[in-house]
């Protein structure tokens, strides 16, 4: 007797994989302030361990720079996976392409998840900034285009996920 393979349900695994992206980035939301830059601290000395600057230092405005910098390259990253994510949803999905409401609709998607986040880290004394939303929308639509002309110009996932 043959063994049969299980088919993987493509579906359901983006969408957990989604819900767990969005727990990732609230999460991280709900770390306190001087927590959250102990870790970037880290990530700063990592990035550039050569550095004149002390890492410390909060007299110097290029380590405050740079930590700026990290933080919004962070929120700019993690919303564009997350738009990534729900692209790829869409196409497992067998959507159309996504037409102009449909892509404006998803982008107040993000936008919505982002004010949630910018809203977690008032009750957990981070401080909240109407720029992050602004940042986490930005690469939200960046992961959509990007799965979107991906996949329009290569049909990428027409291989993987066997669909005719």
């Amino acid at each position: 007797m043959e063994k049969q393979k299980k088919k993987i349900d493509y579906e359901k695994v983006i969408k957990w994989i989604i819900i767990l992206t969005i727990v990732a980035i609230w999460g991280q939301s709900m770390i306190p302030r001087e927590a959250s830059q102990v870790e970037s601290d880290t990530i700063l000395k990592v990035i550039n361990p050569f550095s004149d600057v002390e890492i410390g230092d909060v007299t110097s405005s290029l380590y405050w720079l740079m930590s700026d910098l990290l933080r919004k390259l962070a929120h700019l990253i993690e919303y564009g996976v997350l738009g990534c994510e729900i692209m790829v949803y869409r196409i497992i999905k067998k959507c159309k392409p996504a037409v102009k409401q449909e892509f404006i609709n998803l982008l107040v998607t993000g936008m919505i998840v982002g004010l949630i986040d910018e809203t977690i880290q008032v009750f957990s004394h981070r401080g909240s900034t109407v720029t992050d939303v602004w940042i986490d929308t930005v690469g939200f639509f960046l992961g959509l285009l990007f799965v979107r002309n991906l996949d329009s110009k290569t049909d990428f996932f027409k291989n993987i996920l066997n669909r005719k």
